[in-house]
């Protein structure tokens, strides 16, 4: 029986291991936010690519780093293989600016998870997601950041295949998309929040937003490969 109980220990504490090793020897790109009042996909913009997080180990010292317009940088941090938790004592922000709202907007929700959680215990998991790897870094009040292993293909509006008719709309328009494919829409109003999400495997895809307020949105279509942005004004 003792042996049979020092076996499992053996293995949960390796399992456990292998986890913070993976942490910290892998990129990460941030694919979702979900907090108390908001779920949202990051806005990826070409002019500041993808959101990454790195755990990194340099003179003896554990660093996180993460990005969105600015970055969030810890030198302090401290890891709990036991419970698969981080904390970090200190940090340092950038003080940019953001090209536009709708990206400051997001900024201020994501940096903020990180900047309002210091000394807490960040709990993380790994797990795998087909060919990718995910990791999902829940903080004491069930906030959660969610990345990939693998980095999304980002294409601008300029390059996307998508168009919208009519834009300007009165809340009735379609999405046409060319080579076709399955992808799930999400349509973000500027303070970043996703308003209406949905899957099509089709095309012509019909939306209907009149029951909401006038004003900018982004349409957003992914899957597993790529990502393809829209801009579209509701009157």
């Amino acid at each position: 029986m003792k042996k049979i109980l020092l076996l499992i220990a053996l293995v949960s504490l390796n399992k456990s291991l292998s986890q913070s090793a993976e942490l910290i020897n892998s990129t990460w790109y941030l694919t979702e936010f979900i907090g108390s009042e908001i779920s949202t996909t990051p806005p990826i913009s070409p002019l500041i690519g993808q959101s990454v997080l790195h755990f990194t180990e340099q003179n003896d010292k554990y660093l996180l780093t993460t990005n969105f317009c600015n970055t969030f940088y810890s030198d302090s941090v401290t890891y709990d293989d036991s419970s698969n938790s981080f904390s970090y004592a200190t940090y340092a922000i950038t003080l940019g600016t953001c090209p536009n709202q709708i990206l400051q907007n997001f900024e201020s929700l994501y940096l903020n998870f990180y900047q309002s959680n210091v000394s807490n215990e960040m709990v993380y998991e790994i797990y795998e997601n087909g060919e990718n790897d995910m990791l999902t870094i829940t903080a004491p009040n069930g906030d959660r950041a969610i990345y990939n292993s693998q980095q999304l293909s980002i294409i601008s509006p300029r390059q996307s295949t998508i168009s919208i008719s009519p834009n300007p709309t009165n809340g009735k328009f379609e999405v046409v998309l060319e080579p076709l494919g399955t992808y799930q829409i999400n349509i973000i109003e500027a303070i970043g929040k996703t308003v209406y999400s949905d899957y099509a495997s089709s095309f012509p895809h019909f939306v209907d937003l009149s029951g909401f307020q006038s004003g900018i949105y982004i349409i957003q279509l992914q899957n597993d490969e790529k990502r393809l942005y829209k801009r579209i004004v509701k009157y």
